[in-house]
């Protein structure tokens, strides 16, 4: 897509040293009205987006932040390894949209984030280790889940199937509550 190819000459016309600085006129590039497009239409506060090579290390990153932080190694992260690994999922079935979503503690920040995840399309590119790039992430805050307004008594938790609670009304319960072991009824929640 436009997308991608002005991604890729992104990469191309503005890698130093492992990070893509932001250029002065990058919201007029199609990338940037696409990055735009989605913080505006799509409920999305995209934090910081990285590709990986085989390996796990960070080869290069992009961030809204004004200052990339540093790089790291993404090995133990589960957006990673199951790109790596060949466990992910398939939009509408089709294996040409391969990803995985996921929800985590930034390393970094130790703030929330929502992390999708696909196969590179930089994958023929080698790092100066000689590594593939085999993973290209998003890390995003879903505007919709966050900060809700809710009347009062209310409140809300979507979950995984065994129950661990992805996001809540309430942030501090985001990956530390379980409803299934909340619930005196647990077990005919999981049967849900």
């Amino acid at each position: 897509t436009a997308f991608r190819r002005d991604l890729r000459k992104m990469l191309k016309d503005t890698v130093e040293f492992g990070n893509i600085y932001k250029l002065q006129n990058w919201t007029n590039t199609i990338a940037g009205k696409e990055i735009a497009d989605l913080h505006a239409k799509r409920n999305l506060d995209i934090n910081h987006v990285f590709w990986l090579d085989n390996k796990g290390e960070e080869i290069y990153n992009w961030e809204t932040d004004s200052k990339n932080s540093p790089h790291g190694n993404f090995e133990k992260r589960d957006y990673f390894r199951n790109i790596r690994d060949g466990n992910f999922y398939l939009l509408d079935d089709d294996p040409a949209k391969k990803f995985y979503l996921t929800q985590l503690i930034s390393w970094t920040t130790g703030t929330f984030r929502t992390v999708m995840s696909i196969p590179s399309l930089l994958d023929s590119n080698k790092n100066e280790k000689n590594n593939h790039i085999v993973t290209a992430a998003l890390s995003f805050n879903i505007k919709s889940l966050d900060n809700d307004v809710m009347p009062a008594g209310y409140g809300f938790a979507l979950t995984d199937k065994q129950g661990k609670v992805l996001y809540h009304s309430d942030k501090t319960r985001n990956l530390n509550e379980n409803l299934t072991e909340e619930f005196s009824a647990g077990e005919e929640l999981r049967a849900c």
